[in-house]
């Protein structure tokens, strides 16, 4: 079997790929870069020539997709706009002109567009320039990615993400940067490939939807508006941060923070917000080693205040750390980012439960945070650049972030939209919230009958194994009842021992001999008990 890649007669395309020779049943081969369009003249028409991946096998027919895909360098976009695929040939329109027609994707930029569809064939264009036609057929025994001429220079990634192949298999995937990994199950039968993996995000609550603390609160400094997501400052602006509904297509929920007073930060201040990714959540990336990987950052991001913001990773045992920028470029508007990381082969991470990787979102930083050399890795702790945006000092501001991904990649992929049970367990191995009205706590037994002491205790095993042994905080003993809804009222409760699976809690009361009975919240009151287990 061959892989071959191929490119038509004149044209002018650049291929970082180089794959060629041959496979044999069961070998694994990757194919590398994403492709760029170059073209002499911008507006005249130039064969876009095929990619043929050879699967020894004629008739296969498969589905193309470059969903979570960005194709750039297009003119006339309305950010935020969602496009789809005109009755005309190659042509985009912002309104629905059929039942049946094939949503395009939604424009980050004004020259970018975030593809979506998921059809067999894509076709569109922005202002004379076209996006057109890429299709997937067979003949000559190979598997061809076609297309219809390109009158717009730019770049397009190219994906073919979770296709069918009408004659078996799960089918082929390929993601720009990355490429396909492709194995053969049979020199004369079909090309068989596991789609994208799930868990790539390693980030939890990327799209904000968890909020077990404040359910939609705001929160001050130093707090979590969301599961998972801190914002803090040592400034001294007054911000505000909390789960909102204001969010982009395909998303339910962001977190968003508003600036009441503005003041801009001093040198040695900092603003911003982050998260701590665990070391068995990132232990693949090898960082620190010879073999260590890149990894892409994708979010979605919608600010009043426009210009330069930095992302940094930092090593959370050492000063080992990276920096880059984004640009918001219209105020109030959704725009979707993306930053490449080069590996880490220096520095110290962690891959058991302790924290590893620290990732900051910087909101307007003093200079002390303010550094050159972007996507650099070193011992500086760096958050941004010199132009950094003056977000924390402009009184009134907002911010909202969601789908925020990080995947070991050099290339952004769609959000992974993890079922909401799967999110909110993984969100509960480093927070419960445990209780609220009529809740269900354990099982009293009595071990001591020394009036007025009335002892015993009753146990909580937590929803999922805890990163760690957590920490406590727990509401009045007045608001828990003993024995069933509307019993006796406890004097004192706490925890006596605990560990990451479950804890056993004290509890005295004072009322009569109770040998066994059950804990409830008592009626018209609130009982809760929280466990943070957090980095």
């Amino acid at each position: 079997m061959i892989i071959s890649l191929s490119a038509g007669a004149g044209s002018t395309e650049i291929y970082p790929w180089t794959v060629s020779g041959t496979v044999n049943v069961g070998d694994v081969v990757a194919i590398t870069g994403a492709k760029t369009i170059s073209r002499a003249a911008a507006g005249t028409a130039a064969a876009f020539p095929p990619i043929g991946i050879c699967i020894a096998r004629s008739g296969d027919l498969a589905q193309v997709a470059l969903n979570g895909e960005i194709a750039t360098g297009l003119t006339g976009l309305t950010v935020g706009t969602t496009y789809w695929l005109s009755t005309t040939a190659g042509q985009l329109v912002t309104t629905k002109p059929s039942s049946n027609a094939f949503v395009i994707g939604t424009a980050t930029s004004t020259t970018d567009l975030l593809v979506s569809s998921s059809q067999t064939n894509i076709s569109g264009s922005s202002n004379g320039g076209t996006l057109t036609s890429f299709g997937i057929t067979s003949s000559n025994n190979s598997v061809i990615v076609t297309g219809s001429p390109i009158t717009e220079s730019g770049t397009i990634n190219l994906a073919l993400a979770a296709p069918n192949l009408s004659t078996g298999g799960t089918g082929l995937s390929s993601t720009a940067g990355q490429g396909a990994m492709i194995y053969a199950t049979s020199a004369t039968t079909t090309v068989s490939q596991a789609i994208s993996p799930s868990f790539k995000n390693r980030f939890i609550n990327g799209d904000m939807r968890i909020d077990q603390r404040n359910n939609g609160a705001a929160v001050v400094k130093g707090n979590y508006p969301v599961d998972r997501w801190v914002y803090n400052t040592n400034g001294t602006a007054t911000l505000s941060a909390s789960r909102s509904t204001t969010a982009p297509p395909g998303f339910s929920n962001s977190m968003t923070i508003s600036v009441t007073t503005g003041v801009s930060c001093a040198a040695a201040e900092f603003a911003g917000f982050y998260q701590q990714v665990e070391g068995t959540q990132i232990a693949d990336f090898a960082w620190g080693t010879a073999s260590a990987k890149p990894v892409t950052i994708s979010f979605w991001v919608r600010s009043s205040v426009t210009g330069t913001y930095g992302v940094r990773l930092i090593s959370y045992a050492t000063v080992w750390a990276n920096f880059q920028t984004y640009t918001i470029d219209q105020a109030n508007t959704w725009e979707r980012k993306t930053l490449t990381f080069a590996a880490s082969t220096g520095g110290t991470w962690h891959i058991d439960n302790q924290g590893s990787l620290s990732v900051w979102f910087d909101i307007g930083s003093g200079t002390n945070y303010r550094g050159v050399n972007e996507n650099t890795w070193t011992s500086s702790g760096w958050t941004t650049s010199s132009s950094q945006a003056n977000f924390v000092g402009t009184t009134g501001a907002s911010l909202f972030v969601t789908g925020v991904q990080l995947e070991q990649s050099q290339v952004a992929t769609a959000f992974e939209l993890r079922p909401y049970t799967v999110e909110m367990m993984l969100c509960r191995r480093y927070f419960n919230y445990y209780g609220g009205t009529g809740a269900f706590f354990g099982n009293w037994a009595q071990s001591a009958n020394s009036p007025p002491n009335r002892t015993g205790q009753f146990g909580i095993r937590y929803f999922t194994t805890m990163r760690a042994a957590p920490s406590y905080t727990y509401s009045a003993a007045n608001t828990l009842s003993l024995s069933s809804y509307g019993g006796i009222t406890p004097v004192s409760f706490y925890p006596l021992s605990y560990g990451n699976q479950g804890a056993m809690w004290y509890m005295n009361q004072q009322s009569s001999f109770i040998q066994l009975g059950v804990v409830t919240t008592r009626p018209s009151f609130t009982a809760f008990i929280t466990m943070s287990a957090e980095i």
